[in-house]
């Protein structure tokens, strides 16, 4: 009896070893299938999140070390430009002159050259310019001129003009260049 007792306890041992083996298969049912999906896509959505952070948290530092480098350019306003609206109102001065062209024409740099030496004199009245290209003064801009304007309204500038102003009224209005050059020598 001793030797079939023997022999049962190893059939067991040899039917564990044999359970060790073969897994049994998992079923999982419908929700269990779904749940493991969301799971997964969740994970992937959260590394998604966290690789998108650090690559904008790398970006911004390096753009914040490039931002303190650049230094910003001051900037400065022009009292020198005036607009046809304007061109009445400088009353800090009893007396000064308006040049009056359009700044894309083709003589512009000429003009402008005749203000800027007419500026490096000692002494000299102020002068100050109006760009008829600015779409703010183009409804002033007309090939035949009017002379005898003293109200804003009724200004009309042709190719180049000098005004005169003195007190806020215009005392002396010239269109030729000849004569311009005049009066800035």
């Amino acid at each position: 009896m001793a030797k079939i007792k023997a022999k049962k306890s190893e059939d067991k041992s040899e039917v564990k070893v044999n359970r060790k083996k073969l897994k049994e298969p998992k079923i999982r049912t419908e929700e269990g299938e779904t749940l493991h999906r969301f799971i997964i896509i969740f994970i992937v959505i959260i590394v998604a999140v966290i690789a998108i952070y650090l690559i904008s948290a790398l970006v911004s530092k390096k753009d914040n070390k490039d931002s303190e480098n650049n230094t910003v350019a001051e900037t400065e306003i022009d009292y020198s430009i005036v607009s046809v609206g304007t061109i009445l109102n400088r009353n800090q001065y009893d007396k000064y002159y308006v040049m009056v062209y359009d700044a894309d024409s083709i003589n512009a740099f000429y003009y402008s050259t005749l203000i800027t030496q007419y500026t490096q004199k000692e002494k000299h009245d102020k002068i100050f310019f109006c760009d008829l290209s600015n779409p703010l003064n183009k409804e002033y801009a007309n090939e035949t001129s009017n002379p005898k304007a003293q109200k804003v309204e009724d200004f009309a500038f042709g190719e180049i003009t000098l005004l005169e102003i003195q007190k806020g009224k215009v005392t002396r209005y010239v269109e030729d260049i000849e004569t311009i050059e005049e009066i800035l020598q």
